[in-house]
């Protein structure tokens, strides 16, 4: 499977569903947008694609219902707090699994950066970093 945390709109959500339409989706995003809920929803609904929806913080998602993953994105919150909660799903990924990461080395949000390198200092290969996605291989 793979995991997005932090829809929003469902852009990246929607081409992940496109990309890969015989891997399941899952998604955690609280919505504190109702609007950005429904757009997301709609827009995979539209596209023919099921989807698992976990709407909370992923500190509130049971860790039980996460299984091994071939890709991780990350795009959920940006404060020490919350990107160190998101990157608490880095296990989950199996080896040769792929971490993407939205807004990692964005100057105006130093923190995804500082945590997101201490969290993948062993058993990652940074492999691209493309404006602000970086994008790494477990090994």
């Amino acid at each position: 499977p793979m995991l997005e945390v932090g829809c929003d709109y469902g852009r990246s959500c929607c081409l992940l569903a496109d990309a890969r339409p015989d891997v399941p989706l899952l998604l955690i995003d609280p919505f504190p947008d109702p609007v950005a809920r429904q757009r997301c929803v709609e827009e995979l609904w539209r596209r023919r694609r099921p989807f698992t929806l976990y709407p909370l913080r992923t500190a509130d998602v049971p860790l039980r219902n996460i299984p091994l993953l071939s890709l991780l994105h990350l795009n959920g919150g940006h404060t020490v707090p919350d990107i160190s909660i998101d990157c608490t799903l880095l296990p989950f990924v199996l080896p040769g699994g792929i971490l993407a990461v939205h807004d990692y080395r964005r100057e105006s949000l130093p923190d995804v950066t500082e945590v997101v390198d201490q969290a993948t200092r062993e058993e990652w290969d940074l492999l691209t970093v493309a404006g602000y996605l970086g994008i790494w291989r477990r090994q």
